[in-house]
């Protein structure tokens, strides 16, 4: 595993990472701390080997910018910008307003059983027999 040459290096014009992690790939796109970003355990484990040329006056930050439209075209959809924080409560209790509930007897029977966890105390027989 070695990642070497870029910008700020001795050879800036080549880029070379050798069986690198993509979770580090990812990292250095984006200029990542891996604290800073929670990603599925598949991204330690698959491996890349990266050459890449770049003009030797190219900034760390075009580089990453660089690296960020690689990983794109290879296919690894990195989001451009953190997600904002969501309050799923909030988004459940909206989406419960649009829910009707059942309307035909069955279904109202039918539903009147969700929440049964062992019907020794109900009030219906549940299991003929």
């Amino acid at each position: 595993m070695r990642m070497m040459g870029g910008p700020g290096s001795k050879d800036p014009g080549l880029f070379l990472a050798q069986n690198w992690p993509l979770s580090s790939l990812v990292n250095s796109a984006y200029n990542l701390v891996g604290y800073q970003v929670s990603v599925p355990g598949w991204m330690h484990t698959a491996r890349f080997e990266i050459r890449a040329k770049a003009p030797e006056e190219t900034a760390r930050d075009q580089f990453r910018v660089m690296l960020q439209h690689l990983m794109r075209l290879s296919g690894v959809m990195i989001p451009t910008q953190s997600a904002p924080e969501i309050d799923r409560a909030e988004i459940n209790r909206a989406n419960a307003q649009h829910s009707i509930g059942p309307k035909t007897p069955e279904g109202k029977q039918r539903s009147s059983l969700n929440a049964l966890r062992h019907g020794l105390t109900g009030q219906i027989i549940v299991l003929p027999g």
